[in-house]
């Protein structure tokens, strides 16, 4: 796992890999109130290619927002979209109406995978959050909303 996912998912101060996969499992078992679930994405729980995650449901409106990350050597591979695309499809199915992504204004590949990407399968720009991930560290916000989503 390489750096970046590690501080991703927490695991980058575990002092031994059992601890690092503890702490993955910790993440694939936490819910906060129903409003959270963590998948890891891969064939083998010990060493993921990538996480999603599920976060703000909520139920009486039927919104959520997706987080998506992969380690390095699996980025540039049109996984996230593809990925993005059919999580999006599965969630429509179950009765979500809205689903938002958020990505660090300073994070330019995501954005470029929203900008040329996403856009054009049915998202939309919402514009920026301002201080989403700490103080000065904003964020870009998409969605889509069920009718609109494009394959």
């Amino acid at each position: 796992i390489d750096h970046d996912f590690e501080r991703f998912l927490g695991i980058k101060k575990c002092n031994t890999e059992l601890d690092a996969i503890e702490r993955i499992h910790d993440l694939l078992n936490k819910e906060k109130d129903n409003r959270h679930k963590y998948y890891l994405i891969g064939t083998a729980p010990t060493s993921p290619i990538g996480i999603f995650y599920i976060y703000n449901y909520k139920e009486k409106y039927k919104t959520c927002d997706i987080g998506i990350g992969f380690s390095k050597r699996y980025r540039g591979k049109n996984l996230c979209t593809n990925f993005i695309t059919e999580i999006c499809e599965h969630l429509i199915k179950q009765g979500i109406n809205r689903i938002g992504i958020e990505v660090e204004t300073t994070n330019v590949n995501s954005i470029a995978v929203c900008d040329k990407k996403l856009l054009k399968r049915g998202f939309e720009y919402e514009g920026i959050r301002r201080n989403s991930y700490g103080l000065g560290i904003n964020s870009f916000v998409y969605s889509i909303i069920a009718q609109k989503i494009r394959i």
